[in-house]
C-alpha cells in the first residue's frame, strides 16, 4: 500500500507541476492556456480520489510515514485546484478579450507582470518543496 501511495503522490505532484509549467509559459505568450491543462487537472482529481480510497481502506492507526505522505497529498491538491482556479479566471479574461485586438493586446502585456502569473510561480515553488520532502522521505526510507 505504501508504495502505491506514495507513487500517487509523486504522480499528482508531477501533473500539478506539468500545470504550472504551462500556465507559466502561457502568460508570457500572452494567452490562455490550453485545453490540455483542463485534461491534466482531471486526472489530477482521480488521482487524488484513489489516494483518498487508499487512505479510507488503510488498516488503522496510520503509521506516521503514511500519515505524513497523505498529508503532503492533500497539499498538492490543494495546491492544484488554485491552479485550477487560476487558469479558470485566466481562461474567462481570455474569452473576453477573443475579437477584440486591443483587448488582446492589454492581456498579453498585463499577462507578464499579473498576480496570476505571481501565483503560478508561488505555487510552483511549494510544489517543488513538497516534491522535495518526498524525494526525502524516500531517500530516508531507502537508508
Amino acid at each position: 500500500m505504501a508504495l502505491g501511495l506514495v507513487c500517487n503522490v509523486f504522480q499528482v505532484i508531477s501533473s500539478a507541476r506539468e500545470i504550472c509549467t504551462t500556465c507559466h509559459s502561457a502568460y508570457q505568450r500572452g494567452q490562455a492556456p490550453s485545453s490540455a491543462v483542463a485534461t491534466t487537472v482531471d486526472h489530477l482529481e482521480t488521482v487524488f480520489k484513489e489516494i483518498e480510497a487508499t487512505e479510507a481502506t488503510a488498516a488503522r492507526p496510520l503509521t506516521k510515514s503514511v500519515s505524513e505522505v497523505i498529508e503532503i497529498a492533500r497539499k498538492c491538491n490543494g495546491a492544484a485546484l488554485a491552479l485550477k482556479d487560476e487558469v479558470e479566471r485566466r481562461d474567462a479574461k481570455a474569452a473576453k478579450a477573443k475579437g477584440n485586438l486591443f483587448k488582446a493586446g492589454v492581456l498579453a502585456v498585463k499577462s507578464v507582470a499579473s498576480p496570476g502569473a505571481r501565483k503560478v510561480e508561488k505555487l510552483e515553488k511549494v510544489l517543488q518543496a513538497h516534491q522535495s520532502a518526498m524525494d526525502a522521505r524516500m531517500l530516508y526510507s531507502l537508508w
